[in-house]
């Protein structure tokens, strides 16, 4: 009858020690829980606010870019999802904060895939030019012209009733240069005015253009006029090849109607 109370004493004790130790291990596992969810919170906002220091300082610096070159902008298919990286970026944070406020502590997949989409976001702005092959729509009159960006065409109208449009190109090549200006000579379509009088549909005409040796040439196109100007170094003597060759590169931009 003596034993009976120590052995439910010792039964007791080693109870309460398995207990215990038990505890300790479990506290342990959650403390050591805590604080991996901890860092990798601490990570995932590390990560989130490099990339938007990262892509809004070269989202800023291309847009100011596309301000002055818009063409450029426009011929690269991947320039939209470049300048809206700092909107995605700031819609993952806010996500993941939303999802923070529902169901805390989150698991590590979630922010592992936090980290994933900000990363990738970050990416778009060192990826290469992907060619999106964008026209430019310019109306002379009622007819419709589609000039591709690489011609860098400007001073048109995308609305019906455009009075004229410029581009840019070698000569006699004809070829576009977009990265520069060197070499390069401005051509432009416009409307005749008066297109029954004679003198509007005589032959071509040069002209000097200016006192630093730049010339300017025209000569009637159907119901239009085409001109050319540009450094008078760049053009050769004899000009005759020349005006059928741009003739028939504003015909390529001609869209006929439907």
């Amino acid at each position: 009858m003596r034993g009976t109370p120590l052995s439910a004493i010792l039964i007791l004790w080693l109870g309460s020690a398995v207990a215990v130790s038990n505890f300790q291990l479990l506290n342990g596992r959650i403390f050591v829980y805590v604080t991996e969810m901890k860092i990798l919170a601490i990570v995932f906002w590390i990560v989130v606010l490099a990339a938007i220091a990262w892509c809004g300082m070269h989202s800023i610096e291309m847009m100011i870019y596309a301000s002055y070159h818009p063409m450029y902008a426009r011929g690269d298919l991947l320039y939209p999802l470049r300048v809206s990286s700092i909107p995605l970026l700031i819609l993952t944070s806010i996500v993941v904060a939303s999802l923070w406020l529902w169901r805390r502590p989150l698991q590590h997949l979630i922010y592992a895939l936090g980290m994933f989409v900000a990363a990738s976001i970050s990416l778009t702005i060192v990826l290469p030019r992907v060619e999106s092959g964008y026209k430019q729509i310019y109306y002379v009159g009622e007819e419709r012209f589609e000039i591709p960006w690489q011609f860098s065409p400007y001073s048109g109208s995308p609305d019906l009733g455009g009075k004229d449009f410029r581009i840019i190109a070698t000569i006699p090549e004809l070829i576009p240069e977009y990265d520069t200006r060197e070499k390069t000579v401005t051509i432009g379509i416009s409307i005749k005015e008066f297109p029954e009088r004679a003198e509007t549909n005589s032959g071509s005409t040069c002209s000097l253009a200016d006192s630093y040796g730049r010339i300017s040439c025209r000569w009637p196109y159907g119901k239009y006029f085409l001109d050319v100007s540009g450094d008078q170094r760049l053009f050769a003597e004899d000009k005759s090849g020349l005006y059928p060759a741009i003739s028939a590169l504003f015909d390529s931009f001609r869209v006929e109607a439907e």
